[in-house]
């Protein structure tokens, strides 16, 4: 079938709390702790979260010190 021949490439936008800390390199119990602080930002659709990967990006983002 010509039509199953397409390759569709899907970019995961949301992961999971296990895929997260995957993603960042970090303990499912720090990206929790952050969830939890509101340092990290999340959605939770029943007892499941889901984390965007612009807010795992933008917690990574260096912080400028003044010295």
């Amino acid at each position: 079938c010509p039509e199953r021949s397409v390759v569709t490439t899907i970019t995961r936008k949301w992961l999971s709390i296990e895929e997260a800390a995957s993603y960042v390199g970090l303990s499912t119990k720090t990206i929790r702790r952050r969830i939890s602080s509101g340092d990290l930002k999340a959605s939770r659709t029943g007892r499941v979260y889901r984390i965007h990967v612009d807010a795992l990006d933008a917690m990574l983002q260096p912080v400028q010190v003044a010295r």
